[in-house]
């Protein structure tokens, strides 16, 4: 018997141990999370009893106030996250056991007493002579902002227009991709300079991006360059700067340097744009440096061009083998310069086809363009019955703006020998 209850004295001395370490280590994850949150909170804002008996509580004026935030966050043109914002009343609290102190009386010690501010939001709606008045107190950033107008408001009108005031002080570059969404060119410039005294470094080295974008759009590219330069000393790795950069290179011809950004911005981030999308971004690299050979006085020159023209195209086919432009630009380059490779020229085209008939096989005009470069190239190798198939292909695809190759493919049938002339349609 005293073995027994020996036994269970164990065990109940067990589970209470068990229960202790247990609850110990709650306490102790949901101080860690209170203290190392970067939740924006918001407290109830204090309103006049006309209000009140309306249906404006405190707590649901907080909340069109905080609706209102989370509306200028989406609208936002920025890939960056905005700041959460809570409502305070919400708030998980607890007594911690046996001690009459709240898990967050406890949060409120320890984050004084490791210097933490927490960001919060408070204030309260006054009615006057004029009309109601918003005022806002950001502790934790020890900023105060009134309401600019003293005119008579609807409630919810105020509350968005203190919204924006709100975004403004507590998250500046979130402000600033705010007004560059919907225009406010003017006003952007001023929340950028703001934010370049105010925020941390890593909302600065956004906002130089934000600024080089701004700087591209009025197409100067070398300030546009400079400001993503600075982005990147700010927040290393920044792979929308590097992007950013290679748009600015291509906009100047720079198309190898512009390559190079890209790749860069892909292998920092994969999730920027997916493979399939850079091995577009290379095509169009290529492309442009086709278009920029023809400007082109030494023939040197030119070669040197091509040879970096079809490099981009070896780039977008390992990021995407499947890539049915890359073989069609890399056919159309191998026809051009002082030493075309139409054979090759003829292998790019096939594979285009190929590739095309598989990703987009209603895409006619993709085909019919192909079709008729592939029998422009046998008709320079003299294949002239393989061309005019390839002529007919394409008038099968989209005879409405291909049928200029009938004409091509009389002209072509009278090259070819009589007695080889048995059919009309020289297919297989």
């Amino acid at each position: 018997m005293k073995q027994i209850t020996d036994f269970l004295v164990g065990l109940r001395s067990l589970v209470a141990s068990i229960v202790v370490i247990t609850v110990s280590i709650a306490l102790i994850t949901i101080l860690y999370r209170q203290l190392n949150s970067s939740a924006i909170i918001v407290e109830p804002i204090r309103v006049p009893g006309a209000l009140e008996k309306s249906g404006y509580t405190p707590e649901i004026t907080a909340q069109r106030l905080m609706d209102s935030m989370f509306l200028i966050q989406q609208q936002a043109s920025t890939q960056k996250e905005g700041a959460p914002v809570a409502p305070e009343w919400q708030r998980f609290d607890m007594e911690v056991p046996g001690s009459g102190i709240t898990i967050g009386t406890l949060g409120n010690v320890l984050r004084e007493s490791m210097g933490i501010r927490e960001q919060k939001i408070t204030g309260e709606i006054i009615s006057s002579d004029s009309g109601l008045q918003l005022r806002l107190r950001l502790l934790g950033t020890m900023q105060y902002k009134d309401s600019d107008s003293h005119e008579p408001h609807e409630v919810d009108t105020l509350l968005k227009a203190s919204a924006e005031q709100a975004v403004q002080l507590i998250e500046p570059f979130m402000y600033a991709s705010y007004l560059y969404a919907h225009g406010k060119t003017n006003e952007l410039t001023k929340a950028l300079a703001y934010c370049f005294d105010h925020c941390s470094d890593e909302n600065k080295a956004w906002a130089h991006n934000l600024s080089g974008v701004q700087l591209a759009i009025n197409k100067d590219w070398d300030g546009a360059i400079e400001a993503y330069k600075r982005a990147l000393e700010l927040k290393e790795g920044f792979a929308i700067a590097y992007h950013n950069w290679g748009n600015a290179l291509r906009e100047q011809g720079k198309y190898t340097m512009a390559s190079k950004k890209f790749q860069r911005a892909g292998k920092l981030d994969s999730d920027l744009y997916r493979k399939e999308d850079q091995a577009k971004i290379m095509v169009a690299i290529g492309v442009q440096m086709h278009k920029h050979a023809k400007q082109i006085e030494k023939e040197e020159d030119r070669e040197k061009l091509k040879e970096k023209e079809i490099e981009q195209y070896r780039l977008a086919l390992k990021l995407n083998p499947n890539e049915a432009k890359a073989y069609l630009f890399w056919g159309k380059a191998l026809m051009g310069g002082t030493n075309p490779n139409y054979k090759s020229s003829t292998e790019k085209f096939a594979k285009a086809v190929e590739k095309t008939r598989i990703q987009k096989p209603d895409d006619v005009e993709a085909l019919a363009e192909i079709f008729s470069l592939w029998g422009n190239v046998l008709v320079k190798l003299e294949e002239y019955k393989d061309a005019i198939c390839k002529y007919q292909s394409a008038l099968q695809a989209n005879k409405k703006d291909f049928g200029f190759l009938e004409k091509k493919i009389v002209k072509i049938k009278k090259k070819i020998p009589i007695d080889d002339q048995s059919s009309s349609n020289y297919c297989p």
